[in-house]
């Protein structure tokens, strides 16, 4: 049974009752991080977000302030497991 107007499904749950109701334009611009896999870009987009990821962009092994510049320059949120980033003194929320 396909989505109802509104709703999509998630493939990567495989189940047919599992789905997100996603607005119109309600998306989320994110960039994940090196560290996130396939399934987190599957997900995300998915749920109807506008997502880049660092590996696609060549950006992998890049210095966190320059991912950080990156992300604020293309008006993203940096999706990301690495601790660094858990410091709130490393860097101040945008």
């Amino acid at each position: 049974m396909p989505a109802s107007p509104g709703e999509r499904r998630c493939p990567a749950r495989g189940s047919s009752s599992f789905r997100w109701p996603v607005p119109p334009d309600a998306g989320v611009r994110a960039k994940l991080d090196e560290n996130l896999g396939r399934t987190c870009l599957d997900l995300l987009s998915a749920a109807g977000h506008d997502v880049s990821t660092v590996f696609e962009q060549g950006m992998t092994s890049w210095p966190d302030e320059s991912l950080l510049a990156v992300c604020r320059e293309e008006g993203r949120v940096l999706v990301t497991l690495d601790m660094d980033f858990s410091n709130r003194e490393y860097e101040r929320p945008i």
